[in-house]
């Protein structure tokens, strides 16, 4: 629902830093999510979905209620 950094989103799921950094790499080349730098911070890296992400997200949700019912 928000922008977030790799270590929140890791913290989040439970994983290393390492690991969610090449997870999101994935989303990103798949362009499902992006990366930006705030302007006050740029040492600081966000995470966001991207709109096809988010179809994607819906895509497959909708895939996997069918499947389950």
């Amino acid at each position: 629902a928000q922008p977030r950094t790799l270590t929140e989103l890791a913290l989040l799921q439970g994983v290393s830093l390492p690991t969610m950094s090449n997870s999101i790499s994935t989303l990103v080349a798949r362009g499902w999510a992006r990366r930006s730098a705030p302007a006050r911070d740029r040492r600081v890296v966000l995470v966001e979905i991207t709109p096809l992400g988010q179809a994607t997200v819906e895509r497959v949700g909708r895939a996997a209620e069918a499947h389950l019912s």
